[in-house]
């Protein structure tokens, strides 16, 4: 028998969506394009993986059961461990609190929006060029 050597994986990505189905399809894409995936359900799981796995790029949904996306994108921001991590937001809601979610993810330094359903092909184009 040969010795097994460790898969060598790519960036890191944290998601954090309290949906089990898109949580899958996410993680296992993004593990065959080489990335080393971690999943959390909720705000306050999602901030406590952040500083234990310090990804390199988090995907952040909008409606989670404990914080809404923006609050906890304001936690990322002020944080020192994840102030730099760009946070790509991706979110069945076009317009939610009476804004438009597009405009004000941009206006809050977010590195970029998808709504579901999205084609997978189009997040890895922007995730490969946010992990240079």
């Amino acid at each position: 028998m040969g010795i097994l050597k460790p898969m060598i994986m790519g960036k890191r990505i944290l998601i954090v969506d309290d949906e089990p189905d898109v949580s899958k399809l996410l993680s296992l894409a993004l593990r065959k394009s080489h990335y080393d995936v971690l999943v959390a359900e909720n705000g306050q799981s999602a901030l406590d993986h952040a500083a234990a796995f310090r990804p390199d790029l988090i995907l952040l949904d909008l409606k989670l059961p404990d914080f809404d996306g923006y609050m906890l994108f304001d936690r990322f921001k002020k944080d020192p461990a994840t102030a730099a991590v760009p946070v790509v937001f991706i979110t069945a809601f076009t317009v939610y609190g009476n804004e438009d979610v597009s405009e004000k993810t941009k206006r809050m330094g977010a590195a970029g929006c998808f709504y579901k359903p999205f084609e997978f092909r189009d997040l890895k184009t922007t995730l490969e060029t946010l992990l240079v």
